[in-house]
């Protein structure tokens, strides 16, 4: 069966004109007014600005500025440098709240544009009359000291003082009078500088030119160069007839004794006799009693300065077979151990 479509057109018409409002209709009552409801939380206060010279510098990293004189900041507040520095005008953003010491702050930017060019300088004002004469002020440091000044006149004569030799004062510094640097008169020193003179000091007839055994004589210079003339003489005679023999013979004469009787350990056990003939030294070991030592160094004893070797000499005990240093220093010891022995021995060198 065929469908067929039947256009019927549109059965809604044009839109009419608005009509005319109609009046109001009256206001029903207003109903009784409902019970108060409970008072809800206070909020949190908002951002605060402070301003002050405390917080300081550019970092954009959170800082502490336990100086900047906010108590309780919060997140969000601002703070806006006052100061006259390089800081002045710089403002700063709380990050995190609390006290001083715990509120961080970090720079966000300056309320201060770049300096500007430098102004064209004013006209000069006029000249201020004279303000009044100020204080006097301290007195300054004392400035460097001037030139000599002329020579004055000569003052007049004073009063003529005392001309006699006994009233004029003098300071006794020889003694010759009283003690040495006491107070006399020049009279006084007069008369004994005369009495030395007349009394004690030699008269020209006393110096001699001859050897007298006489007390109240003098020997003169010449007759004391006469004497040097003759001992240097005798000495330069003596010392070409001198030979290395004479000398040798002479010291050789010579005996200096020294130690001779030396003790080891508590009792006699050994006497050292050490005989000193010109540069020759003899030493001679005595044993009185056995005497017993470890091996290892053994010090019997040290030798005076005019007895040591220039270097090691031995001794060759008697008896048995053993050996004693002496050293240049003067030590006299061995190294060999001994067990009740008698110790005997000889030792002939020369020295300095």
């Amino acid at each position: 069966m065929a469908v067929v479509e039947l256009d019927l057109g549109n059965v809604r018409g044009p839109q009419g004109i608005q009509g005319i409002q109609g009046e109001t209709g009256p206001q029903g009552e207003t109903g009784a007014t409902g019970a108060t409801g409970s008072k809800g939380d206070t909020g949190q206060r908002g951002s605060l600005w402070y301003n002050g010279t405390g917080i300081t510098g550019t970092s954009t990293t959170a800082t502490v500025y336990s100086g900047s004189g906010v108590s309780s900041a919060l997140v969000n507040d601002y703070y806006q440098n006052t100061g006259t520095g390089a800081d002045r005008g710089r403002i700063y953003r709380c990050t995190v709240a609390g006290a001083a010491t715990v509120a961080k702050w970090v720079y966000t930017s300056t309320i201060l544009g770049p300096q500007g060019a430098q102004g064209i300088q004013g006209e000069t004002g006029a000249t201020g009359s004279k303000g009044d004469k100020g204080d006097k002020g301290d007195t300054g440091a004392t400035g460097p000291k001037g030139d000599k000044g002329d020579k004055g006149d000569t003052g007049a004569t004073g009063p003529a003082g005392p001309n006699a030799a006994n009233l004029i004062s003098a300071a006794d510094v020889q003694g010759l009078v009283g003690a040495a640097g006491g107070s006399s008169t020049v009279q006084l020193l007069i008369n004994a500088i005369a009495d030395r003179v007349a009394n004690k000091l030699l008269s020209k007839t006393d110096v001699v030119n001859q050897f007298l055994n006489d007390s109240s004589k003098a020997t003169s210079a010449a007759l004391a160069y006469s004497l040097k003339q003759t001992t240097d003489a005798l000495n330069s005679n003596l010392a070409n007839k001198a030979n290395a023999s004479d000398l040798q013979n002479l010291s050789a004469d010579l005996k200096y004794f020294s130690q001779n009787r030396i003790l080891i350990g508590n009792s006699e056990n050994i006497i050292v006799q050490c005989t000193r003939r010109g540069h020759v030294v003899d030493i001679v070991f005595k044993g009185s009693k056995p005497i017993s030592f470890p091996a290892g160094g053994f010090a019997f004893f040290t030798l005076a300065e005019q007895f040591r070797p220039s270097d090691y000499k031995y001794i060759s005990a008697y008896g048995f077979n053993m050996l004693i240093q002496i050293a240049p220093n003067g030590e006299v010891l061995t190294y060999q151990e001994s067990v009740d022995k008698i110790i005997q021995g000889q030792c002939t060198y020369t020295v300095e």
